[in-house]
């Protein structure tokens, strides 16, 4: 889950939290690149990573696409 604030008296908005739901509910993910490269295999085809910002965080993210080899 990836939470946005709208509104925050304490701090910026531009600011994201990313979480992973576990049996003891929501916690906070440390570094949310590692989560979403966990299962990336090496030279898959038709995969590539991307790096985009994410407010003012830096996030990792495969992108996929269906190719016939």
């Amino acid at each position: 889950r990836i939470l946005r604030t709208v509104k925050n008296r304490f701090g910026p908005t531009d600011e994201i939290g990313v979480f992973e739901m576990s049996d003891k509910g929501l916690r906070e993910v440390s570094n949310p690149s590692e989560l979403f490269l966990g299962e990336r295999h090496a030279k898959s085809p038709g995969a590539a990573v991307f790096a985009g910002m994410e407010g003012t965080r830096p996030v990792l993210v495969e992108i996929q696409a269906l190719v016939a080899p």
